[in-house]
């Protein structure tokens, strides 16, 4: 049986809170999920979280409980030089771990490079997927000619960012610059989730929603992007390839893998860049949405079930 250490909330907390409570909810369906200690065999943690309740487990735990270390960063790419997280994913994953699960090869090899990890441990890279109970496309719930509808852009064409954390990495600068280059007869711009960073003109700002709310926004949205800076798997990103709309993406991180991975949309290097791949993407709209190809969250699940008893 597997446990999963770390509390989880119905709130909105990030991209690790929504993928355990999903990957929670999928091996709970596949009966190998336990919240009592003395009938499981493997525990997962995740990246520098409930420090001490996981070194509580390996004390108690017998010898033949694996723990399985799901590895975020480096944090110091993504958020400053001064994040001191990652010295706590080095320790957990050096005392603590049998195995790592990165979430994307940019992490992984980031990892390996910065020491944080050692590569003579087992691991794999698994990536992320969303609930498909909340994250859908509108297909799935509307009539065939509303989604056929669908297919084509609004008018003016609905552009959509979100982000849980205010992070100023998170893509703010970007899409301030982007929205000067913008024609707002052509292009509405919205962004949702916590903005500390900057000032938007013509950029709707949504506030903070929980999951139905994000879900329901990108939903009515037509493209969305991303310009976040060194993201190892962007769990925004993944919800709205989880909708089926095309994305356009920085070309950071572990963006390119997602993207490649699931047909959801174009990379960009520079705003010149971006222009120019958003229109390719308006203007060819259907063929983009077309090719989406989410991720489903009961392979990721099956993909660790896998690698814990491999």
């Amino acid at each position: 049986m597997i446990h999963i250490s770390f509390d989880t909330t119905d709130a909105a907390w990030g991209g690790a809170n929504q993928f355990l409570k999903g990957l929670k909810n999928e091996f709970e369906k596949m009966g190998c999920y336990s919240d009592d200690l003395n009938k499981v065999d493997v525990v997962l943690f995740n990246s520098h979280h409930n420090i001490e309740i996981v070194q509580r487990l390996k004390q108690e735990l017998p010898k033949e409980v694996k723990f399985f270390h799901r590895v975020d960063g480096p944090m110091k790419l993504y958020n400053s030089s001064t994040d001191q997280r990652d010295l706590l994913v080095s320790h957990l994953n050096d005392q603590i771990a049998d195995a790592t699960i990165f979430q994307s090869r940019w992490s992984r090899e980031k990892c390996f490079e910065e020491n944080i990890c050692s590569n003579e441990k087992p691991h794999t890279v698994i990536i992320n997927a969303c609930n498909p109970d909340v994250f859908y496309p509108v297909d799935k719930k509307f009539a065939s000619f509303q989604a056929e509808i669908k297919l084509q852009p609004h008018e003016p064409c609905r552009l959509i960012s979100t982000s849980f954390s205010d992070n100023p990495n998170k893509g703010f600068f970007f899409y301030k610059k982007a929205e000067t280059i913008l024609d707002p007869q052509e292009y509405e711009y919205y962004f949702l989730g916590r903005n500390s960073s900057v000032v938007f003109e013509n950029i709707k700002e949504m506030g903070i929603q929980d999951s139905k709310g994000v879900s329901d926004l990108l939903r009515k949205s037509d493209i969305y992007i991303t310009a976040s800076l060194n993201d190892p798997c962007s769990n925004s990103l993944l919800e709205a390839i989880s909708t089926k709309i095309p994305c356009l993406a920085y070309d950071s991180g572990g963006h390119s893998e997602i993207i490649k991975k699931t047909e959801g949309g174009l990379l960009f290097k520079d705003l010149d860049d971006f222009k120019i791949k958003l229109n390719n993407i308006k203007n060819n709209y259907r063929s983009y949405r077309s090719n989406i190809k989410p991720l489903n969250i009961k392979d990721v699940a099956n993909e660790y079930f896998k690698f814990f008893y491999n």
